[in-house]
């Protein structure tokens, strides 16, 4: 469509409105049954157009303010004009840039027009929802208004407002290189999350499967085979919105139970522990110092370290529903009324958080819940606000990924700011934990012959815990199987966190400590990027 072509369509429409306006008198009169109502849409319609036409989307920036999305008209080819003797005049076309472009694919998502349809049968039907999916439908949602990227300076505006993350495209990149050193980009699922211990600032956020939204049909139709394909929730970010059993590090959070109820010095016996005909099984763990059988006495900092399963589920029982609730709801996890755990979420500003916790559950279940287990289903972005509640003494901070947002004039018109969320537990109890994880993350690394891993771990002062969480799956044959998630959460450097970085890989035969060497790589990039 060439400049001179889209000022007449849009003429044409204002034109068009002014044409509605004007009816609208004897419309009222009710003189031609059901005209109103057509009008309506007409103009609902009219309107729509106009503003797609006119308003183009704001850009993305990242934190540095390099571009992630852009849209731009664009001149595309010469055209002959209808009027003999006036020459060529450059035709153009709306173009969106997605820079970085898989690695931003889940966090980011893509934009579009709304679809538009004049023989709806209402007014509202009449303007479909906006092509935006993810981040950017988000802010184009209600929830931003005014200041949403459509948003403009004044009523004759042509671009909306833009938006500045607070991502590092740099690490964005490293933080999909890593995970593509662990994972298949394309046929598997996982995520990273990478927070500023200190504020709750995401730094960076990746997930898998990911797409490259420049070629949006292409994208879209992988996405949705993806979806079905691996089970995830229809055009959810799994990174924040597709939660899964956390396994081992759940134990993070027990072991603050434990202690914020006077239960530090709690033990238990590693042998058969059996609830409701579930039976939990002893740890054997033999490394360094370390040396634990059947039989033997295990206590809070053995247990954390071997992740013994007897240790924590016992633990659930002893400390009960009431004392673990009471430590969950510190850390944003909490139980509704009625004991219907749908729907369950945490507000920011990319959107809801869910997760899954329920404690009113038979004994077995009560008892799993202890180890990771349970009724209880973490999103990668969660444990990260968990590891970052620990990393920064016991306070947990609101993730935001939205730094500011600028309109068209360059004024900000919004500012993410830091946001204390929860006083999840004491300075004491926290430092205690992050001690424990430290021995951990250096013993496990070990442990596993992660030798490059653990002298990263040493220089970094890094402080983990790994988790393998167990879920129920049907194979290719359709028989029931049992499959992974694998986790590792962490932050560093342990005696003054910056960063946290907690990865997962779902429905994986891997374990938890074979996702060590990616945190390692993003822990290398965070320190050494300068």
């Amino acid at each position: 469509m060439t400049e001179k072509q889209r000022g007449r369509v849009i003429y044409f429409l204002l034109a068009l409105l002014m044409l509605f306006e004007l009816v609208v008198f004897f419309v009222r009169s009710g003189a031609v049954p059901g005209l109103s109502q057509r009008t309506e849409i007409f103009r609902n319609y009219a309107s729509a157009a106009l503003e797609d036409i006119r308003i183009l989307p704001g850009d993305i920036y990242d934190r540095n303010g390099d571009p992630v999305v852009e849209t731009r008209m664009e001149a595309v080819e010469e055209k002959e004009t209808e009027a003999s003797g006036k020459g060529k005049e450059p035709s153009q076309k709306r173009v969106t840039e997605y820079y970085h472009a898989r690695a931003y694919s889940q966090l980011v998502g893509f934009t579009g027009e709304r679809a538009l349809d004049i023989s709806a049968e209402t007014a509202e039907g009449a303007v479909g929802e906006r092509r935006d999916y993810r981040l950017l439908r988000f802010l184009d949602d209600a929830s931003w208004k005014p200041n949403g990227l459509y948003s403009t300076v004044d009523p004759e505006g042509t671009k909306g407002q833009s938006a500045f993350l607070t991502v590092d495209s740099g690490l964005q990149d490293a933080v999909y290189q890593a995970m593509r050193g662990q994972m298949d980009d394309t046929t598997q699922t996982g995520s990273a999350v990478v927070l500023n211990a200190k504020t709750g600032e995401i730094l960076s956020m990746v997930a898998f499967p990911a797409y490259d939204f420049n070629d949006i049909p292409s994208s879209l139709a992988q996405m949705n085979e993806a979806e079905k394909k691996l089970k995830l929730e229809p055009s959810a970010p799994v990174s924040y919105k597709n939660p899964e059993v956390p396994g081992s590090i759940f134990k993070v959070l027990m072991s603050v139970a434990l202690i914020d109820h006077d239960m530090e010095e709690f033990t238990a016996a590693n042998k058969d522990y059996t609830v409701n005909g579930w039976k939990c099984e002893p740890t054997s763990f033999h490394y360094d110092e370390i040396s634990l059988d059947e039989g033997d006495t295990v206590d809070l900092r053995t247990a954390l370290l071997t992740s013994t399963n007897v240790y924590f589920a016992k633990a659930a029982m002893a400390l009960g529903e009431k004392a673990l609730a009471e430590t969950a709801a510190g850390f944003m996890l909490t139980q509704k009324e009625d004991g219907e755990n749908s729907g369950q979420a945490i507000r920011l500003d990319c959107g809801d958080v869910p997760y899954t916790f329920d404690l009113q559950v038979e004994k077995d279940a009560f008892a799993q819940t202890g180890m990771g287990q349970g009724r209880t289903e973490l999103t990668c972005l969660q444990a990260a606000m968990i590891a970052q509640a620990i990393a920064n003494g016991g306070r947990m901070m609101k993730p935001y990924v939205i730094r500011s947002i600028a309109d068209a004039d360059g004024k900000t018109v919004y500012e993410g700011k830091p946001e204390l969320l929860s006083e999840a537990t004491s300075k004491e109890t926290a430092d205690k934990v992050a001690a424990m994880m430290r021995e951990t993350a250096l013993l496990n690394s070990g442990r596993h012959d992660l030798s490059e891993v653990q002298d990263l771990f040493e220089q970094y002062g890094v402080a983990g815990k790994t988790g393998t969480g167990e879920v129920a799956v049907l194979d290719e044959k359709g028989e029931a199987a049992i499959k992974n998630n694998a986790w590792f959460m962490s932050f560093a450097p342990a005696d003054d966190p910056q960063y946290v970085v907690v990865i997962n890989q779902c429905r994986t035969d891997k374990s938890g400590y074979e996702l060590m060497p990616a945190a390692a790589e993003i822990y290398e990039y965070l320190f050494e990027k300068d």
